[in-house]
C-alpha cells in the first residue's frame, strides 16, 4: 500500500464524522454530502498531490473547500439547465428579403472600402478593413502597424461615420419597403 492510499484511509477512520458534518452543513442533504465525500476520496486517491498532506493525513481545511467547491459547481450546473416543458420556443419564418438587404449592404460595405482605398483617405480605408476583417484588436493592431491607439481609433471612426451617412443600416426597420 503507498503513502497516498494510507493517508485517504487514516482521513477516514480519523475524520469521516467530521467530514460527512462539514458535507450535511454545506449539502443539507444525507445523500448528497456521501455523494462529495466519495468524489474527495477518489480524487485524493488519483491525485496523490503532496503538497495537501498533512501530519499524518490530509489537510482538512482543503477537503472542507474542495467539498464546498464541489457543491457549488454541482449546484451552478444545475441550475444553468433549463427543463424542456418551462421554454417555450416560437417558430419564425426564415425571412429571405432581410437575408438579402443584409448581403446587399456588405456588399456595398466591400466595395466602397475598396473605391475608398483608392483616394486620400486610403490609410484610414485600409486600418477600418484591417481593424474589421481580422482578429487583431485596436491596441494589437497599432503595435503591428506601428502607430498610437488614438491614430488607429481615429481613423476607424473616421471611416465608420462616413459608411453610416453612405450605406443604409439593414438592422433598422424600413417601413418605407
Amino acid at each position: 500500500m503507498d503513502e497516498n492510499t494510507k493517508r485517504v484511509e487514516l482521513l477516514h477512520l480519523k475524520h469521516r464524522t467530521w467530514l460527512e458534518q462539514v458535507a450535511f452543513n454545506i449539502t443539507k442533504d444525507v445523500d448528497e454530502g456521501d455523494d462529495l465525500l466519495s468524489e474527495l476520496y477518489v480524487y485524493l486517491l488519483e491525485k496523490g498531490n503532496e503538497s495537501i498532506w498533512y501530519e499524518d493525513t490530509f489537510n482538512l481545511q482543503y477537503c472542507r473547500a474542495f467539498i464546498k467547491t464541489r457543491w457549488i459547481n454541482r449546484v451552478k450546473i444545475k441550475n444553468r439547465f433549463v427543463e424542456g416543458s418551462d421554454v417555450e420556443t416560437t417558430e419564425e419564418e426564415y425571412n429571405v428579403e432581410e437575408d438579402l438587404r443584409i448581403q446587399k449592404t456588405y456588399d456595398e460595405l466591400i466595395d466602397e472600402l475598396k473605391r475608398l482605398e483608392g483616394t486620400k483617405v486610403w490609410a484610414s480605408a485600409k486600418l477600418a478593413s484591417l481593424y474589421w476583417f481580422s482578429s487583431d484588436t485596436l491596441e494589437s493592431l497599432s503595435s503591428k502597424i506601428g502607430v498610437s491607439k488614438s491614430t488607429t481609433f481615429l481613423n476607424v471612426r473616421k471611416i465608420r461615420e462616413h459608411l453610416k451617412n453612405k450605406l443604409d443600416n439593414p438592422f433598422t426597420n424600413n417601413d418605407e419597403e
